[in-house]
């Protein structure tokens, strides 16, 4: 980007205090496409945050109605995620979290969070956060992070790691181990999941995983909520920790549970809020520039395939860089797909 060119900033490398030039590091353009290819229309978390909270708002979730329940994994580096809404809120938020990001707490576990929510004109109201994580250095290699204090790369997720290492040795132990007891229920959750002989990439279980978390959510909220004294909102997505050390969250599922018929879609509504979102104070990351201009094509080419517009859509692709037949919506439907409908 012409800011990138003109005053390149200056960064230290984490694992051996060497300044480096960030556009130097890796192609930053490069990154960026590789990250939406992945994880499309993934943001930095504080841009989530800000635009989800402000879709939260206009439904009646806010720090004085509601608690937010966030589960992602113990990874340090998922932490900021948490901080960032409890400092955005300016209230804690309850803990339903486990190994990989997955949900064992089960129908106490939320019943224990939903006695702590407010009540506000009869109604308690809760918001669920949750994702699995994956790291995407910024060499765009899966799996690989860089962490202060380790000459070598680490790994995001271990959890996800070791059990893709099981899956292509050809044998997955499932047995409950007492001293590994969230491993062994993540193995056991996971399988169910993912195709039979075929062996996901980490990018695949990741997102098989996010799956399992979702329905494992919205059964236990099901059981555990009472929608005549409750509503309830769940996010759900991915946090990719990309280039520059910086956390990207990829968006995923975003519904709003009521007493008043079936679950309501929210995506869209964040859509618009978000789509502008390099004014929202993140221009220091310089990645930012590349990923927004890429997500705002795309988003002209989903606002063109829901309105059925396909002319307008091909026309849009024709001799660009989004991939019509590969650019998906937040239900994994091509937009090409969409437009005929």
């Amino acid at each position: 980007p012409a800011r990138a060119e003109s005053g390149r900033k200056l960064a230290e490398c984490e694992c051996h205090a060497v300044p480096v030039h960030l556009t130097d590091a890796f192609n930053v353009k490069e990154h960026a496409l590789a990250l939406e290819h992945n994880f499309p229309r993934a943001v930095p978390e504080p841009v989530l945050i800000d635009h989800m909270s402000k879709v939260l708002e206009n439904h009646g979730f806010n720090p004085s109605t509601a608690i937010n329940l966030v589960s992602n994994c113990r990874d340090e580096l998922c932490r900021p995620f948490t901080e960032y809404l409890d400092t955005k809120w300016a209230k804690p938020s309850f803990n339903i979290a486990s190994l990989a990001g997955m949900v064992f707490c089960g129908r106490t576990g939320f019943k224990a969070a939903m006695a702590h929510a407010p009540v506000v004109d009869g109604k308690e109201r809760y918001v669920f956060w949750v994702a699995p994580h994956i790291a995407f250095s910024g060499d765009n290699e899966v799996g690989k992070v860089w962490r202060p204090g380790r000459e070598k790369a680490s790994t995001a997720c271990g959890a996800l790691l070791a059990v893709l290492s099981e899956i292509k040795a050809g044998r997955i132990n499932v047995q409950l181990d007492p001293g590994d007891i969230e491993m062994s229920l993540l193995k056991q959750h996971i399988l169910s999941y993912l195709k039979y002989g075929h062996e996901p990439t980490l990018v695949e279980l990741t997102y098989a995983v996010h799956e399992c978390i979702l329905d494992e959510v919205r059964n236990t909220a099901k059981a555990a909520v009472d929608l005549e004294l409750a509503e309830y909102v769940i996010i759900s997505g991915i946090q990719v920790h990309g280039g520059f050390s910086k956390t990207v969250f990829w968006p995923g599922s975003i519904l709003k549970y009521t007493n008043k018929g079936p679950p309501i879609d929210l995506y869209e509504e964040y859509a618009a809020s978000v789509s502008d979102w390099t004014n929202s104070g993140m221009d220091e990351w310089v990645m930012a520039e590349e990923l927004a201009a890429i997500q705002s094509k795309e988003r002209s080419c989903r606002l063109a395939a829901s309105t059925g517009d396909v002319e307008a859509l091909t026309k849009f692709g024709d001799g660009g860089d989004i991939p019509l037949s590969k650019v998906l919506d937040h239900k994994k439907q091509t937009l090409l797909h969409v437009a005929t409908i």
